[in-house]
């Protein structure tokens, strides 16, 4: 990921109140910035997570950004939670936050699907133990839908949207568009939208 991990949460760390009105269904939010959190016992420093306040309640939204889906995709969100609950606990809080985790899925195979998904480690047969978050892929959705999102930070992944990404190969399969370049994968074309900032080479 590096780079554009990199450049993708400056851009999030900038826009806020968007992603929170993108991933917040309903309610009156109220939007108390970036909160870090490290764990004394481990001394690791977790990634940073949106604070809220949805109906006066603490909240934390977990964005975790992802060119590609992996397997363990999902243990991880699952073990970012906990530790995630158990550094505001140490932080001096009475009570973990009600965390809400989005993976934003810049492309990945047709079965991982946009939506609800789980990661659970109870013994089958029994109520669900574990952890619910969602999927956003960006690379399945059209310019137009990102769009219609609150906001000018969803305009920085259009190039990822499907209708960009077959207009790009249609481009690239015509005589005048050299081929070598139709097997990078869609991300490496991805720009900042910030004014002279330059992320990533073509």
């Amino acid at each position: 990921m590096g780079e554009i991990d990199i450049a993708l949460r400056h851009l999030a760390t900038q826009h806020s109140a968007a992603l929170a009105a993108t991933y917040v269904d309903s309610g009156e939010v109220e939007v108390k910035g970036w909160s870090e959190s490290q764990m004394t016992w481990s001394e690791r420093r977790l990634d940073k997570a949106l604070e809220l306040k949805v109906n006066g309640r603490r909240v934390l939204l977990h964005l975790e950004f992802q060119t590609e889906w992996r397997t363990e995709l999902a243990w991880r969100v699952f073990e970012y939670q906990a530790m995630l609950a158990l550094a505001h606990i140490e932080a001096g809080h009475a009570d973990p936050p009600a965390i809400h985790s989005v993976v934003i899925l810049l492309g990945g195979p047709a079965e991982v699907k946009a939506g609800v998904h789980s990661y659970g480690i109870g013994w089958d047969g029994r109520p669900f133990n574990g952890v619910h978050f969602h999927v956003d892929r960006i690379d399945l959705l059209t310019v137009a839908d990102l769009a219609k999102r609150p906001g000018a930070f969803w305009l920085a992944l259009t190039p990822l949207t499907r209708d960009a990404l077959c207009s790009r190969a249609s481009s690239a399969t015509s005589p005048t568009h050299s081929t070598s370049r139709t097997s990078s994968p869609p991300w490496r074309y991805w720009r900042s939208v910030t004014p002279g900032t330059r992320i990533l080479s073509a």
